[in-house]
Protein backbone atom coordinates (compact mmCIF):
# COMPACT_ATOMS: atom_id res chain seq x y z
CA UNK A 1 0.00 0.00 0.00
CA UNK A 2 2.51 2.40 0.76
CA UNK A 3 4.36 1.79 -2.69
CA UNK A 4 1.05 2.66 -4.31
CA UNK A 5 1.19 5.86 -2.65
CA UNK A 6 4.56 6.60 -3.63
CA UNK A 7 7.04 5.89 -1.10
CA UNK A 8 10.03 3.36 -1.96
CA UNK A 9 9.67 0.43 0.41
CA UNK A 10 10.90 -3.03 0.87
CA UNK A 11 9.76 -5.55 3.05
CA UNK A 12 12.41 -7.73 5.04
CA UNK A 13 12.55 -11.43 6.82
CA UNK A 14 14.71 -13.83 7.99
CA UNK A 15 15.17 -15.40 4.48
CA UNK A 16 16.80 -12.10 3.23
CA UNK A 17 20.57 -12.73 2.77
CA UNK A 18 22.38 -10.02 4.25
CA UNK A 19 24.22 -9.40 1.37
CA UNK A 20 20.52 -8.07 0.18
CA UNK A 21 19.76 -6.59 3.92
CA UNK A 22 22.96 -4.62 3.95
CA UNK A 23 22.09 -3.13 0.15
CA UNK A 24 18.72 -2.52 1.18
CA UNK A 25 20.07 -0.53 4.15
CA UNK A 26 22.59 1.42 2.21
CA UNK A 27 19.37 2.69 -0.33
CA UNK A 28 17.79 3.67 2.75
CA UNK A 29 20.74 6.06 4.10
CA UNK A 30 21.20 7.55 0.26
CA UNK A 31 21.18 11.10 1.23
CA UNK A 32 20.44 12.70 -2.02
CA UNK A 33 17.43 10.87 -2.86
CA UNK A 34 18.05 9.43 -6.59
CA UNK A 35 17.90 6.38 -8.57
CA UNK A 36 17.46 3.53 -6.62
CA UNK A 37 16.71 4.98 -2.50
CA UNK A 38 14.02 3.91 -0.61
CA UNK A 39 11.88 5.82 1.94
CA UNK A 40 10.95 2.72 4.42
CA UNK A 41 12.35 -0.80 5.40
CA UNK A 42 9.65 -2.65 7.05
CA UNK A 43 10.84 -6.21 8.94
CA UNK A 44 9.80 -8.25 12.13
CA UNK A 45 11.93 -9.40 14.46
CA UNK A 46 15.24 -9.02 12.12
CA UNK A 47 16.29 -5.27 12.77
CA UNK A 48 15.14 -5.28 16.65
CA UNK A 49 19.20 -5.35 17.63
CA UNK A 50 22.71 -5.74 16.24
CA UNK A 51 21.80 -3.10 13.96
CA UNK A 52 22.87 0.35 13.46
CA UNK A 53 21.64 2.79 10.96
CA UNK A 54 21.54 6.64 13.36
CA UNK A 55 19.73 8.44 10.27
CA UNK A 56 16.20 6.48 10.76
CA UNK A 57 14.01 9.17 12.10
CA UNK A 58 11.20 7.04 11.98
CA UNK A 59 9.36 3.95 13.94
CA UNK A 60 6.48 2.60 13.05
CA UNK A 61 5.67 -0.02 15.57
CA UNK A 62 2.90 -2.51 13.92
CA UNK A 63 2.33 -5.58 16.10
CA UNK A 64 2.33 -6.05 20.21
CA UNK A 65 4.82 -6.77 21.99
CA UNK A 66 5.14 -7.78 26.01
CA UNK A 67 8.74 -7.71 26.57
CA UNK A 68 9.72 -3.93 27.92
CA UNK A 69 13.16 -5.10 26.31
CA UNK A 70 12.33 -5.74 23.01
CA UNK A 71 9.90 -2.17 23.17
CA UNK A 72 13.32 -0.32 24.24
CA UNK A 73 15.29 -1.75 21.68
CA UNK A 74 12.92 -1.23 19.02
CA UNK A 75 13.03 2.08 19.94
CA UNK A 76 16.64 2.38 20.06
CA UNK A 77 16.63 1.65 16.05
CA UNK A 78 16.02 5.45 15.95
CA UNK A 79 17.24 7.02 18.84
CA UNK A 80 21.20 7.13 17.63
CA UNK A 81 22.16 10.16 17.07
CA UNK A 82 23.44 11.69 13.82
CA UNK A 83 24.41 14.45 12.08
CA UNK A 84 21.28 16.69 10.75
CA UNK A 85 19.01 14.39 12.85
CA UNK A 86 17.08 16.72 15.37
CA UNK A 87 14.33 14.28 16.52
CA UNK A 88 12.60 10.58 15.60
CA UNK A 89 9.24 10.25 15.06
CA UNK A 90 7.31 6.96 16.68
CA UNK A 91 4.18 5.94 15.48
CA UNK A 92 2.88 3.12 17.95
CA UNK A 93 -0.70 1.74 16.42
CA UNK A 94 -0.53 -1.47 19.02
CA UNK A 95 0.27 1.03 22.26
CA UNK A 96 2.95 -0.94 23.34
CA UNK A 97 3.95 2.30 25.33
CA UNK A 98 1.76 1.34 27.82
CA UNK A 99 2.77 -2.43 28.61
Amino acid sequence: KFNEKGYRTVFLSGNDSEEYREKCIERLEQKEKTGDYLDIIFTVDIFNEGIDIPSINQIILLRPTESSIIFIQQLGRGLRLANNKEYVVVLDFIGNYQN
